[in-house]
């Protein structure tokens, strides 16, 4: 979910952070603020029936991040969205780093759950995130909101593992809290040899319109080998009280020079109730970095549902970061 902005509270964003750099910069030292964003420009051929229009150009993501660091163990960030031409806030928190073992974070930011959502756009192995992915975002289990986290690293010589644990409004991102229900999010990283990592995560939360609890959990993990890199997530969820949903994937990917092939397989089940009522997707992608900030993906995602046998999408995107 993002959040539409008018255009005092964009000026006062703006000018926030930097009033405070140009207050706290003194002549000698390095700049306390720093800019950073990207910009993925994507074309997209739909083959389904009935999409309209089925072609064109898009903004797919715009995004500018101010880092301001007044002391050393104190960052504020704000992040500014224009995906799809649409003006909107997605960041806004402050973080109090009292080491590598515990970082405190106030603010709106990505609950710690799910390794595909956590990582970065311009760092995903394929071109866009799965149906699972999107599912688990619309029905509030994982994506942006306001809340206090409080995450670190432990043991990183013996045995690294990351932990994460979190509370936040439960309201999908949106600045104003509703109710007094609030949703938990707890992920725990670790990595029991080296080149492979594994995540387990929960969440839950009350569900508004009728009060009964929500709860959705996942394990991930990641493996590289050589050039080979190999991801993989499940995620079991409710949909509603009495519904469930399951969802995992298995992506893959090698690298050659600059050019990166990769795949995915995924299926989704709405419904576990319903057996029937299950999406399978296989996306086959190419990523070529055209130089270290510039980089060109093709996907072609085509729809191995029982219904929908053989209907593809082909997307083509740019992606440049600063």
């Amino acid at each position: 979910m993002t959040l539409p902005v008018n255009r005092a509270t964009l000026a006062l964003l703006v000018l926030l952070p930097l009033l405070a750099w140009a207050a706290g910069a003194k002549k000698g030292k390095p700049d306390k603020l720093s800019v950073r964003g990207y910009v993925h420009v994507q074309w997209k051929f739909d083959f389904r029936a009935g999409a309209f229009p089925n072609h064109g150009f898009d903004i797919r993501r715009g995004r500018v991040k101010f880092r301001y660091k007044p002391v050393d163990r104190v960052l504020g960030a704000v992040e500014f969205g224009c995906d799809e031409l649409n003006l909107t806030v997605k960041d806004v928190y402050v973080e109090y780093r009292a080491g590598r073992s515990l970082r405190f974070i106030a603010g709106r930011h990505k609950m710690p759950f799910s390794r595909e959502e956590l990582c970065p756009a311009s760092r995903l192995l394929l071109v866009e995130r799965g149906e699972t992915n999107d599912a688990f975002e619309e029905y509030g289990h994982l994506g942006r909101d306001v809340g206090v986290m409080v995450e670190g690293d432990l043991l990183e010589r013996a045995f690294p593992i990351g932990y994460a644990v979190g509370v936040f409004n439960g309201t999908g991102g949106a600045f104003s809290d509703y109710d007094n229900a609030k949703q938990f999010v707890e992920r725990l990283t670790f990595a029991p040899v080296r080149g492979l990592s594994v995540g387990l995560n929960s969440t839950q939360h009350t569900d508004s319109a009728t009060g009964r609890p929500m709860f959705a959990h996942g394990v991930d993990f990641a493996c590289g080998i050589a050039r080979a890199t190999l991801q993989g997530e499940i995620l079991l969820g409710n949909r509603l009280p009495d519904a469930t949903m399951l969802g995992w994937q298995l992506v893959g990917s090698y690298r050659l020079g600059a050019f990166e092939p990769g795949v995915r397989y995924e299926q989704l089940h709405q419904d576990l109730k319903e057996p029937g009522d299950c999406m399978r997707m296989l996306t086959c992608n190419l990523s070529w970095e055209m130089h270290r900030k510039v980089r060109l993906l093709a996907g072609l995602l085509t729809d191995l549902g029982p219904e929908r046998m053989g209907c593809r999408t082909v997307i083509v995107q740019v992606q440049v970061r600063s």
